[in-house]
């Protein structure tokens, strides 16, 4: 039986740069994606992953040729994968069987009824790479000083919008280590946004950031369809 290790989280930052979305191998032609997925559990051997692409997309559960273990794992977690299917497979969908390369948990924050930070202009700066819905999921790349045990991050959603169309969201980024001259490392955080996006009265959500990254707005806003 095939057994699929849960590698650190520096680590399969790493790969996760190296092995880009849809490239494909040179050894086989086999076509290589990577995508932060809900892990459903092992059985009979395999490990079975849930995702949505991008904002409303139709749920895809796949499965993966070897089982995953270690870290703690449970279903429910959140992981980055690192998968490969046939050059010939037109497209992913249920019961896709993959073959599976790197896994790693991915932390997982749950958003939070608050208040505005008072010094939430004067909080660290955080460079975005990507950030967008997948579902009742916020998925974010983003590059920080050092590696996961210096960083914390939550979500708070101002409680003074919680009955408007548009809830106003703050990402609060704290790093032990971003004074000390540490070289920026790739670092993936997922948001658990189901309590406030299912709200009747929501008709989107705008994420406060202090994101330096001049690519992305500091604001970004997600519309329901």
């Amino acid at each position: 039986m095939k057994i699929q290790k849960l590698l650190s989280a520096l680590f399969i930052a790493l790969t996760f740069l190296t092995f880009s979305a849809c490239n494909s191998s040179d050894d086989n032609q086999d076509m290589q994606y990577s995508n932060i997925v809900t892990f459903l559990g092992n059985t009979d051997g395999r490990a079975s992953f849930t995702y949505q692409e991008m904002n409303d997309a139709q749920p895809v559960t796949i499965y993966s040729n070897s089982q995953v273990s270690g870290g703690d794992l449970k279903p429910g977690d959140r992981l980055l994968i690192i998968f490969s299917v046939p050059a010939t497979t037109t497209s992913i969908t249920n019961g896709t069987v993959v073959t599976l390369h790197q896994a790693v948990k991915v932390p997982t924050v749950t958003v939070q009824p608050g208040e505005v930070p008072t010094d939430f202009t004067s909080t660290p700066a955080l460079y975005i790479q990507t950030l967008f819905r997948s579902g009742t999921w916020l998925n974010m790349q983003c590059l920080v000083p050092s590696t996961s045990t210096n960083i914390t991050f939550e979500l708070i959603a101002d409680r003074n919008t919680l009955d408007n169309a548009d809830v106003q969201l703050y990402l609060v980024y704290k790093n032990s280590e971003v004074n000390n001259n540490i070289a920026n490392a790739a670092y993936y955080v997922t948001f658990n946004i189901e309590s406030v996006w299912n709200l009747a009265t929501c008709r989107s959500i705008t994420v406060n950031t202090t994101n330096s990254n001049s690519g992305i707005e500091g604001a970004v806003t997600f519309r329901k369809n």
